[in-house]
């Protein structure tokens, strides 16, 4: 009977200890820290060129002073995974972009047009979704001096009833307005100022000539005042006349703005 309890008290012994073992190895391997997840870098965005201005190949005048340029921007090819992107600018809210906004995947290239830039110092910034790091490209431009042209422009009106003209018969002023407007968009800059010699076929029409050169002035300078743009900043000059000229032809001298 002894001989068995002994034995018994072995077996017991050997499983507690294989027990004791295997908590130990749970323990152990619930203790081995995991796999680091991997970690994806943000996506890359390349924009050229990095540098606008007016003289560049990839820019157009669209207006006065007002240019149109385009850039390639793109998710670099060793960049990891999709992204989307979108553009902003520090100069203007006219300023457009085509397209504004938009998705990329690694080595994805899209044409941007930039429409309505003013001529100024500034910034296109690009941004992209993920943490990716902007981009920008800078616009550099400076108007130059607004000068006058001291090579004046001439043209003629015929006045087709010169007391209607100087009676102010609308008829007649809207016939002259006509005229002048037609020369004048003709020369494609803004008048800066503007002189009228009146037609005196004698010495003794001279103040009749004087009086032609002073209502042709107000109806050229009333242009400006109904938003003709090319006469918004125009002023005029005194009375002159031409002698030995026809009473009805009107000489105008316009000094034009160098932009």
């Amino acid at each position: 009977m002894h001989k068995f309890a002994t034995r018994d008290t072995v077996l017991l012994s050997g499983w507690l200890f294989a027990d004791l073992l295997l908590g130990l190895m749970v323990i152990f391997l619930v203790s081995i820290p995991g796999l680091p997840p991997k970690i994806i870098p943000p996506p890359k965005l390349a924009v050229s060129p990095a540098v606008l201005e007016p003289s560049n190949p990839n820019c157009k005048p669209s207006g006065d002073d007002i240019y149109r340029c385009t850039v390639s921007l793109s998710e670099t090819i060793d960049s990891i995974g999709d992204m989307t992107w979108e553009s902003s600018n520090d100069m203007s809210p006219a300023i457009t972009f085509s397209p504004g906004s938009g998705s990329f995947s690694p080595g994805h290239t899209a044409k941007i047009t930039i429409d309505h830039i003013p001529c100024q110092t500034g910034s296109f910034t690009f941004k992209g979704s993920r943490s990716a790091q902007p981009v920008t490209v800078f616009w550099k431009c400076a108007l130059s001096p607004v000068m006058l042209d001291l090579h004046y422009q001439v043209f003629h009106v015929h006045l087709s009833d010169i007391d209607g003209f100087l009676n102010g018969s609308s008829s007649v002023i809207n016939d002259v307005k006509r005229q002048a407007r037609t020369k004048i968009q003709a020369l494609h800059h803004r008048v800066g100022l503007v002189i009228a010699y009146g037609g005196a076929p004698e010495v003794g029409d001279i103040s009749r000539a004087q009086s032609i050169s002073r209502k042709m002035y107000d109806v050229l300078l009333s242009l400006g005042r109904e938003n003709f743009a090319p006469m918004k900043n125009a002023t005029s000059y005194r009375e002159l006349y031409n002698l030995n000229s026809s009473a009805d032809d009107v000489e105008v001298h316009v000094f034009l703005f160098n932009r």
